[in-house]
């Protein structure tokens, strides 16, 4: 009846799906994992530039700020804000 035609067939069109879902299923945790180690080495490259500025305001200034504003700009006491 049909035996001309070409095509996949139902169980090779399951196969094909059981087979990118078990790559799916590998792959997806991995990348959930890198996600998390990538957002910990931000926090803490954030954390570092911070502690950079502190250091070189110190250096300039041979005290350190007393606050930050929200802008991150390091002010001493007696500064006027921007």
């Amino acid at each position: 009846m049909f035996r001309n035609q070409k095509g996949f067939t139902l169980i090779e069109m399951l196969v094909v799906l059981m087979i990118i879902s078990v790559l799916i299923i590998l792959i997806v945790p991995n990348i959930t994992k890198r996600t998390g180690n990538v957002n910990e080495k931000g926090c803490e490259a954030l954390v570092s530039v911070v502690q950079s500025q502190v250091e070189a305001y110190r250096l300039d200034e041979n005290k350190l700020p007393s606050k930050l504003d929200d802008r991150g700009r390091i002010h001493h006491e007696g500064s006027e804000k921007m």
